[in-house]
């Protein structure tokens, strides 16, 4: 079941990418609003791919001296930007 499911997963978020955009209901003020929270999870990404050096040690500088997984987290801040930008509940619960 579970393997299934993992050979789904990457069609199974562009299908809830395409009804996450039909079901939002945005606002002037919930774009800018989201638009502030995704721009914090960016700037976490950025700072965190800033400090990545593949093919040595572990990094344990900038971001990642703070959380195990800032690029994940990052995302999901911006995650949670788009889903108070759409304006909608059931965009945000597609999101979660």
């Amino acid at each position: 079941m579970l393997t299934q499911l993992a050979r789904w997963r990457v069609p199974l978020g562009f299908l809830s990418f395409v009804v996450a955009f039909w079901l939002v209901t945005p606002t002037t003020a919930s774009v800018l609003a989201g638009a502030a929270v995704a721009f914090v999870g960016q700037a976490l990404r950025v700072w965190a791919a800033g400090h990545i050096e593949k093919g040595a040690e572990v990094t344990r500088s900038g971001p990642y001296r703070l959380m195990r997984h800032p690029l994940y987290v990052g995302s999901g801040i911006m995650a949670i930007g788009f889903g108070i930008a759409a304006a909608s509940m059931g965009t945000a619960i597609l999101i979660l």
